[in-house]
């Protein structure tokens, strides 16, 4: 058998992640970005800033619980997302589910750093969404552009 070595053409080496599904899966990911960070962001401000303000009246107390629970369900999508559009290997994140009175399991949801991380992560998402929006945009530009003009 005679196996010869060829070195990449120019196609396989530059242009092949052009024509790769990954790469379309990535910008889409880097698009969706910046509308999914801005409701994060409204959602959680609002959420937090209506319930600590109602907290005075106890009806607070709903709407904060309210707003954590949709923190973690939407963690969650933001966990699949990753792993349907970039192939991340997410692990799936199981809450304790505290025993007891109503009162000792929201208290265990307030004690879980699980829930204010997931909630940072929902505020950090509107920063890197802005960037990777604006990255993204501007290389497809950048590509219309160039193929325009050329």
């Amino acid at each position: 058998m005679n196996a010869e070595v060829h070195p990449p053409t120019f196609f396989e080496t530059v242009l092949h992640p052009y024509v790769e599904r990954r790469t379309y899966l990535t910008l889409l990911y880097a698009l969706l970005g910046l509308p999914l960070g801005v409701f994060y962001l409204v959602f959680v401000v609002t959420g937090l800033s209506l319930g600590l303000g109602l907290l005075v009246t106890l009806a607070g107390i709903p709407v904060l619980v309210l707003t954590l629970g949709g923190c973690r369900v939407l963690a969650q999508l933001e966990r699949n997302l990753a792993v349907s559009l970039l192939d991340a290997s997410m692990p799936r994140v199981e809450s304790r589910r505290e025993e007891g009175l109503l009162w000792r399991r929201l208290v265990s949801q307030l004690r879980s750093s699980m829930v204010w991380r997931e909630l940072a992560y929902l505020l950090i998402r509107f920063a890197t969404g802005v960037a990777g929006f604006s990255i993204a945009v501007s290389v497809i530009a950048g590509g219309v552009y160039y193929g325009l003009v050329q």
